[in-house]
Protein backbone atom coordinates (compact mmCIF):
# COMPACT_ATOMS: atom_id res chain seq x y z
CA UNK A 1 0.00 0.00 0.00
CA UNK A 2 1.53 3.40 -1.04
CA UNK A 3 2.28 5.97 1.72
CA UNK A 4 0.15 8.98 1.42
CA UNK A 5 2.55 12.06 1.36
CA UNK A 6 1.41 15.04 3.54
CA UNK A 7 -0.29 17.78 2.62
CA UNK A 8 2.17 20.25 2.53
CA UNK A 9 4.59 18.30 0.44
CA UNK A 10 1.34 17.82 -1.84
CA UNK A 11 0.52 21.42 -2.24
CA UNK A 12 4.72 21.72 -3.12
CA UNK A 13 4.48 19.58 -5.76
CA UNK A 14 0.63 20.69 -6.82
CA UNK A 15 2.56 24.39 -6.80
CA UNK A 16 5.49 23.48 -8.62
CA UNK A 17 3.11 23.27 -11.98
CA UNK A 18 1.07 26.51 -11.73
CA UNK A 19 0.56 29.13 -9.80
CA UNK A 20 -2.80 28.74 -7.90
CA UNK A 21 -4.91 30.52 -5.96
CA UNK A 22 -5.79 29.51 -2.12
CA UNK A 23 -9.46 28.25 -3.15
CA UNK A 24 -7.83 26.36 -5.81
CA UNK A 25 -5.45 24.63 -3.53
CA UNK A 26 -7.72 24.11 -0.84
CA UNK A 27 -10.34 22.35 -3.43
CA UNK A 28 -7.48 20.04 -4.73
CA UNK A 29 -6.12 19.09 -1.48
CA UNK A 30 -10.16 18.45 -0.27
CA UNK A 31 -10.26 16.05 -3.34
CA UNK A 32 -7.37 14.56 -2.26
CA UNK A 33 -8.91 13.85 1.03
CA UNK A 34 -6.94 15.32 3.44
CA UNK A 35 -8.16 16.53 6.69
CA UNK A 36 -9.63 20.20 7.37
CA UNK A 37 -6.32 20.25 9.90
CA UNK A 38 -4.15 18.92 7.22
CA UNK A 39 -5.45 21.43 4.90
CA UNK A 40 -5.36 24.76 7.06
CA UNK A 41 -1.94 23.62 8.37
CA UNK A 42 -0.33 23.27 4.14
CA UNK A 43 -2.48 26.76 3.50
CA UNK A 44 -0.79 28.44 6.21
CA UNK A 45 2.61 26.81 5.31
CA UNK A 46 2.40 28.20 1.84
CA UNK A 47 1.36 31.42 2.45
CA UNK A 48 4.37 31.82 4.61
CA UNK A 49 6.93 30.57 1.97
CA UNK A 50 4.86 33.40 -0.37
CA UNK A 51 3.72 30.23 -2.74
CA UNK A 52 -0.01 31.34 -2.35
CA UNK A 53 -1.29 34.75 -2.76
CA UNK A 54 -4.00 36.03 -4.16
CA UNK A 55 -2.88 39.18 -4.62
CA UNK A 56 0.30 38.25 -6.67
CA UNK A 57 -1.77 36.29 -8.60
CA UNK A 58 -4.27 38.60 -9.98
CA UNK A 59 -1.40 40.45 -10.57
CA UNK A 60 1.01 38.30 -12.56
CA UNK A 61 -2.50 36.97 -14.42
CA UNK A 62 -3.19 40.00 -15.54
CA UNK A 63 0.08 40.97 -16.55
CA UNK A 64 0.42 37.69 -18.45
CA UNK A 65 -2.81 37.41 -20.10
CA UNK A 66 -4.14 41.74 -20.63
CA UNK A 67 -0.71 43.43 -21.01
CA UNK A 68 1.29 40.44 -22.76
CA UNK A 69 -1.37 38.73 -24.73
CA UNK A 70 -4.25 41.32 -25.15
CA UNK A 71 -6.75 39.73 -24.34
CA UNK A 72 -10.03 41.23 -23.22
CA UNK A 73 -10.44 42.40 -19.72
CA UNK A 74 -14.32 40.96 -19.86
CA UNK A 75 -12.52 37.56 -20.17
CA UNK A 76 -9.61 37.86 -17.55
CA UNK A 77 -12.08 39.19 -14.95
CA UNK A 78 -14.40 36.10 -15.66
CA UNK A 79 -11.10 33.81 -15.45
CA UNK A 80 -10.28 35.25 -12.38
CA UNK A 81 -13.81 35.58 -10.49
CA UNK A 82 -13.42 31.92 -11.48
CA UNK A 83 -10.19 31.36 -9.67
CA UNK A 84 -12.32 32.96 -6.82
CA UNK A 85 -10.69 36.52 -6.66
CA UNK A 86 -12.19 39.06 -4.94
CA UNK A 87 -13.75 41.70 -7.74
CA UNK A 88 -12.15 44.44 -5.22
CA UNK A 89 -8.87 42.70 -6.50
CA UNK A 90 -9.45 42.46 -10.00
CA UNK A 91 -10.85 45.64 -9.76
CA UNK A 92 -7.67 47.49 -7.80
CA UNK A 93 -4.88 45.51 -10.01
CA UNK A 94 -6.82 46.07 -13.95
CA UNK A 95 -7.20 50.21 -12.65
CA UNK A 96 -3.22 50.15 -11.74
CA UNK A 97 -2.46 48.16 -15.55
CA UNK A 98 -4.90 50.18 -17.23
CA UNK A 99 -2.90 52.28 -20.02
CA UNK A 100 -0.33 48.97 -20.11
CA UNK A 101 -3.74 46.83 -20.90
CA UNK A 102 -4.70 49.36 -23.57
CA UNK A 103 -1.55 48.81 -25.07
CA UNK A 104 -1.23 45.22 -25.05
CA UNK A 105 -4.80 44.86 -26.27
CA UNK A 106 -4.31 47.33 -29.07
CA UNK A 107 -1.25 45.53 -29.77
CA UNK A 108 -3.05 42.08 -30.41
CA UNK A 109 -6.11 43.47 -32.20
CA UNK A 110 -3.60 45.08 -34.89
CA UNK A 111 -2.19 41.49 -35.39
CA UNK A 112 -5.34 39.81 -35.47
CA UNK A 113 -6.98 42.80 -37.83
CA UNK A 114 -3.50 42.08 -40.12
CA UNK A 115 -4.32 38.20 -39.86
CA UNK A 116 -8.41 38.96 -41.29
CA UNK A 117 -7.28 41.10 -43.85
CA UNK A 118 -4.71 38.35 -45.21
CA UNK A 119 -7.70 35.89 -45.16
CA UNK A 120 -9.48 38.53 -46.96
CA UNK A 121 -11.57 40.01 -44.63
CA UNK A 122 -12.47 43.72 -45.00
CA UNK A 123 -13.91 46.70 -43.06
CA UNK A 124 -16.79 45.96 -41.00
CA UNK A 125 -16.42 42.24 -41.14
CA UNK A 126 -13.22 42.33 -39.86
CA UNK A 127 -14.85 44.45 -36.98
CA UNK A 128 -17.43 42.12 -36.31
CA UNK A 129 -15.37 38.85 -35.65
CA UNK A 130 -13.51 41.32 -33.61
CA UNK A 131 -16.04 42.23 -31.21
CA UNK A 132 -17.45 38.36 -31.12
CA UNK A 133 -13.92 37.54 -29.53
CA UNK A 134 -15.08 39.70 -26.47
CA UNK A 135 -13.13 43.39 -27.91
CA UNK A 136 -15.40 46.49 -27.00
CA UNK A 137 -15.95 48.63 -30.17
CA UNK A 138 -13.83 51.64 -28.00
CA UNK A 139 -10.76 48.70 -28.11
CA UNK A 140 -11.90 48.17 -31.42
CA UNK A 141 -11.47 51.87 -32.77
CA UNK A 142 -8.46 52.71 -30.71
CA UNK A 143 -6.33 49.98 -31.92
CA UNK A 144 -7.69 51.34 -35.40
CA UNK A 145 -6.44 54.85 -34.82
CA UNK A 146 -2.81 53.60 -33.78
CA UNK A 147 -2.76 51.41 -36.73
CA UNK A 148 -3.35 54.10 -38.69
CA UNK A 149 -0.89 56.68 -36.97
CA UNK A 150 1.81 54.03 -37.73
CA UNK A 151 1.07 53.82 -41.49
Amino acid sequence: MPIKTTAVDYSYRYLNRYPKTELELKLQLYKKRYTEQEIETAITHMKKAKLIDDENFCKLYIQSEAVKKGKPTFIIKGKLREKWIEKDIINKYISEKENEIKTGISNKLIKEMEKLKKRGDIGFDIIQKLNRRWYTIWEIKRAINIRDKRE
